[in-house]
């Protein structure tokens, strides 16, 4: 017989086996790990959850003026009324128009203008 027509062997060498063989320990791991949270585990951590979720900060946002680097008053905070309304229905009661424009000092016209 000649080289090209030698049989092969059907070795398996420890290189093959090498890559399943960590695949398998790294899944056994993640699956004894999970098993071990949900239900070993599973009373603390209930409560660490529970202790958690009743966490208030209640820390007030930031407000005042912003300044640039000459310390000259770029925006500053101002009381302000905002009238949200929607003009299908606000048309409709003509008596609420003349309240709301009596209220900000202006006529019912420029109300039903501006929507």
């Amino acid at each position: 017989m000649s080289v090209i027509h030698t049989p092969s062997e059907n070795r398996v060498t420890a290189r093959f086996l090498v890559v399943p063989i960590i695949l398998f320990i790294f899944f056994s791991l993640s699956i004894f790990h999970l098993w071990l949270l949900q239900i070993v585990q599973t009373d603390e951590l209930t409560e660490q959850a529970k202790m958690t979720g009743l966490m208030l900060d209640r820390t007030p946002a930031p407000r005042g003026k912003i300044y640039d680097r000459e310390m000259n008053v770029i925006a500053d905070v101002r009381p302000k009324i905002v009238i949200t309304a929607k003009p299908g229905e606000a048309m409709q009661h003509k008596e609420e128009l003349d309240r709301l424009a009596k209220i900000l000092g202006t006529t019912r016209a420029k109300l039903e203008y501006q929507m």
